[in-house]
């Protein structure tokens, strides 16, 4: 191709046939954004008319089955939902007796003997545990209560001193604060 126009006149030629161009992008450009904002309007009232659909066989349905059903019969599964509520909101221990007792028993050794256990709620989430017994030497007894103290249930483990006064035959007695709140419940 010879280009015969002068460079001024060629210089406002590219000049123009990009200005053409970029009209042309934005005009295609505003036609998808026309296009688009069509189908979304489009889409958005079928949605609606669809749901009032669905809403108004909800309703017909529902009238339907209010009509089946009997207002003793009614009643009567008002009383059972309550019951049920009363039921599913009551709450749930999270750790039973025996795996305290459990937890209390996996310490224990050989040269440590329990003569009772006492175990007393104090409320939803505490509780106490009295533990008597009778302990081969003081250093068995020791090794018990921070064998204890490993225990993540276990809060507070109070031993007096007076347990540590005989170094054979210890005769001793343990109290131990439970926190519930410090442990996973178990799955029923």
């Amino acid at each position: 191709m010879i280009n015969l126009l002068p460079p001024e006149a060629l210089g406002k030629f590219v000049q123009e046939y990009r200005h053409r161009r970029a009209i042309i992008a934005q005009g295609l450009i505003f036609c998808l954004l026309m296009i688009a904002v069509g189908l979304a309007i489009i889409f958005y009232f079928s949605f609606r008319v669809k749901a009032r659909v669905i809403s108004d066989e909800l309703t017909r349905r529902e009238s339907e089955f209010s009509a089946i059903i009997s207002p003793a019969q009614r009643l009567a599964i008002t009383a059972l939902e309550n019951r049920l509520r009363l039921i599913l909101d009551f709450p749930r221990p999270t750790t039973s007796l025996s795996s305290v007792v459990a937890g209390v028993q996996s310490k224990l050794n050989s040269t440590v003997v329990l003569n009772s256990l006492n175990y007393q709620r104090e409320s939803a989430t505490k509780a106490i545990l009295s533990l008597h017994g009778l302990a081969a030497t003081r250093g068995a007894l020791i090794s018990f209560i921070e064998s204890l103290k490993t225990e993540p249930l276990f809060t507070t483990i109070d031993s007096p001193v007076s347990n540590l006064i005989r170094d054979r035959e210890v005769a001793f007695s343990i109290v131990i604060n439970l926190d519930f709140t410090r442990v996973q419940p178990s799955p029923l």
